[in-house]
């Protein structure tokens, strides 16, 4: 029997008291229902907003698998909150390119990878993983 699974890709602070957090990890349960087994990778962040809580205790679901990349957390410096916003979200695009190439030695299947947040994370992860297999 062949093994199915989704991955759920996500650039963002997680866990989080956000809604995307939640639907997240709803997303990825209703796929681990159907029969896959799912994870959802994300990132380290080490700002005064991040949550250092275990995915699966915030947000009581041990059935998902949760899997952290290593990340440079830019938003944490004081540097980066002066800078104007048009430089901010370009610096900030520059580090999800740059984790979205690490995540892909950890993409089983690129074929059956979603992204809930940043598409342009999902496609370079998944142009990377797709031109690797």
């Amino acid at each position: 029997m062949e093994s199915k699974s989704i991955n759920l890709i996500l650039f963002g602070r997680f866990p989080t008291e956000r809604a995307y957090g939640v639907h997240a990890v709803a997303v990825a349960d209703g796929y681990r229902r159907l029969g896959y087994k799912t994870t959802i990778f994300y990132p380290s962040t080490s700002n005064e907003k991040t949550i250092y809580e275990d995915p699966k205790e915030y947000y009581d679901n041990k059935n998902v698998n949760y899997q952290k990349i290593e990340h440079l957390d830019i938003t944490k410096y004081f540097w980066y909150k002066i800078l104007p916003k048009t430089i901010q979200g370009f610096l900030w695009s520059v580090t999800a390119f740059l984790w979205a190439k690490k995540i892909k030695k950890y993409i089983d299947d690129p074929y059956r990878s979603l992204n809930t947040l940043t598409p342009e994370v999902a496609k370079v992860a998944l142009e990377d993983a797709l031109l690797n297999v």
